[in-house]
């Protein structure tokens, strides 16, 4: 098999997919259900609380969930003919048949969309410590960014979401993994962190 702009593009959709769709190993090694099925599992978690007609944490928490596998639903649904689950018809997709060369950006288009969903999940089911970056992205050039808090409500928040694991820019998705952070710092005119992000 030769090595074309689509074939590292399936690749890299097929890697997504398991991303999202294969099971995962927690920080002591264990085995865990994939990305996708504990968020449908977190749809069906019960809210804190208990008090009823009191709009708790715990039932925004079941809608974030509850949106998450409803987009990823109606997106795959539209991508082809195949009506069955969003695994089913993602794996269809991941062929060098399913795609023609003129594709190719496509299919590297979709491979970015399912690591989004991927990583929104993980972020989802691992809560972090979450620093903001009061800096320009260096991609878009975007500072700040309108997103739902917890509550539902549009609030202004930093563009630049930096973790232990990675910089994402909430506008534009562009992604620098811990490697690149002394080159993002010095790009952006701050001083690289000394303390570790836990």
């Amino acid at each position: 098999m030769t090595d074309t702009p689509l074939h590292d593009a399936i690749a890299d959709l097929d890697s997504a997919i398991q991303r999202l769709f294969g099971p995962r190993q927690d920080t002591s090694g264990a085995w865990t259900a994939s990305i996708w099925a504990q968020m449908v599992e977190a749809i069906h978690d019960k809210p804190s609380g208990g008090n009823r007609g009191v709009f708790t944490t715990g039932a925004v928490a079941n809608l974030t969930a509850l949106d998450w596998v409803r987009e990823i639903e109606m997106v795959t649904s539209h991508l082809t003919k195949l009506r069955d689950t969003p695994q089913i018809i993602l794996e269809s997709l991941a062929h060098v048949q399913a795609w023609g060369p003129e594709q190719t950006d496509q299919v590297t288009q979709l491979a970015g969309t399912v690591h989004s969903w991927a990583r929104r999940g993980e972020e989802y089911l691992a809560p972090h410590s979450v620093l903001e970056v009061a800096a320009n992205c260096p991609e878009c050039d975007v500072r700040t960014v309108y997103r739902p808090n917890q509550y539902g409500e549009n609030c202004k928040t930093a563009a630049l979401q930096v973790t232990a694991e990675q910089c994402v820019c909430l506008n534009c998705k562009s992604e620098w993994s811990p490697e690149h952070f002394e080159l993002l710092a010095a790009v952006l005119g701050c001083d690289p962190v000394e303390t570790k992000i836990a």
